[in-house]
């Protein structure tokens, strides 16, 4: 039976890492269901010490790294499930190689494995293919540059949503408590939260918001 109602996951996309494990702390205070090791902060400080910091404070939360996957897929999922993670990211663009490396890794260490669209030009076909090779997630994902130019992930939601099986969507960009109702109509699995989180004075609140918002609506 699939779950309807959607996990809430803290993208911790920073550049300081004492600060990232602080908001990591509050977010699971508030009721966080995922804690995501950033792309940006596996960029600075590597993802071994990245996710060995997160480990220490996760407990039974479930860790993504973002790593983005391009190339070295078998390696490079290897290294972030060693340290820890349950649930690795690779481009929905990447080769199927690539793709079939870090799934590879995922059923040895028990893991999942999402393929995020953020870069795909082919996105109908790119879904098909990380979905045919047994993606666990795909990711409609707009990014900050993106967001930056007046795209929105509902947008992109109302586009493909359509294409990608129940229990297997996941969502980013630029959600927050103000337009999460707009996201929840579409089903999805996985709700990935950063600025709104990580900016604020106050994140357990804003996760507790957020975790509001979800259980009124289902």
């Amino acid at each position: 039976m699939i779950e309807k109602k959607p996990k809430i996951q803290v993208a911790l996309d920073l550049l300081d890492l004492e600060k990232a494990i602080e908001i990591g702390q509050a977010s699971i205070q508030g009721g966080i269901d995922i804690l995501e090791a950033g792309t940006p902060l596996i960029e600075k400080f590597g993802a071994v010490q990245v996710l060995n910091e997160i480990m220490k404070i996760a407990g039974d939360k479930p860790i993504t790294a973002d790593l983005k996957i391009a190339d070295a897929g078998y390696i490079s999922a290897k290294i972030a499930f060693e340290c820890g993670a349950k649930i690795v990211t690779v481009l929905a663009a990447a080769s199927d190689k690539t793709i079939e490396g870090v799934i590879e890794a995922s059923r040895e260490f028990n893991g999942k494995v999402m393929a995020d669209l953020i870069v795909s030009r082919e996105i109908e076909s790119d879904i098909d293919k990380a979905l045919s090779l047994g993606v666990d997630y795909i990711l409609i994902h707009t990014g900050l540059d993106e967001q930056a130019k007046g795209k929105t992930a509902v947008n992109e939601l109302l586009k493909y949503v359509k294409l990608i099986p129940e229990g297997k969507l996941a969502v980013a960009g630029g959600i927050n408590p103000d337009n999460i109702t707009d996201v929840l109509r579409f089903n999805p699995a996985i709700i990935i939260v950063g600025g709104a989180i990580t900016k604020s004075q106050d994140p357990v609140n804003v996760v507790k918001k957020l975790r509001e918002i979800i259980g009124n609506y289902y």
